[in-house]
């Protein structure tokens, strides 16, 4: 065989043999890990100014206010995703024809509890993302478990309680 012709044969097998090489799994979080990143206890606050800048957090997320317990501190809430991707739904209609399924939307579903501890407010927020199809079937549901996506909403509610308490 000529050097030139094993090249191409030689990417042609590197090229097969990655698609056999797995990502590592993640690793598994406990439940006092995940419960960890969404809690958060904001140092001598009120439970109402809480609750409020909790709700304020969530509207400048996108987040549609369901329902709202002012005396058991709870509040749900729900914002939709569009998942649309044009280059699934063509291919899956190519390759399954008129039975063919695709991503359409994603619901998260917001569940937050305030809670008073003396002079301190402990706040939980628990988000599930729940996966549609096109024929309106949920795929599947899973719990966020992103730490940095409670993070950016705890900031917006320290925000929004530091703005309160300084009346800006």
């Amino acid at each position: 065989m000529r050097p030139s012709s094993v090249f191409p044969l030689l990417c042609l097998a590197m090229l097969t043999l990655s698609g056999c090489i797995q990502a590592p799994p993640r690793p598994v979080k406990t439940q006092l890990q995940i419960r960890e990143f969404q809690t958060r206890t904001f140092i001598d606050r009120d439970a109402r100014a809480s609750l409020q800048s909790v709700i304020q957090a969530l509207l400048d997320e996108g987040y549609i206010i369901r329902n709202a317990d002012k005396d058991l501190g709870f509040i749900n809430a729900s914002k939709q995703e569009d998942l649309s991707d044009r280059n699934e739904q063509f291919w899956n209609s190519v390759l399954m024809g008129e039975g063919a399924t695709w991503k359409t939307t994603a619901t998260l579903e917001c569940s937050v509890t305030v809670q008073e501890f003396g002079k301190d407010v402990r706040v939980r927020i628990v988000i599930q993302r729940q996966i549609f199809n096109n024929l309106g079937s949920a795929i599947f549901t899973e719990t966020v478990e992103d730490p940095s996506y409670y993070q950016g909403i705890f900031s917006k509610v320290d925000k929004s309680l530091y703005f309160d308490s300084q009346r800006l």
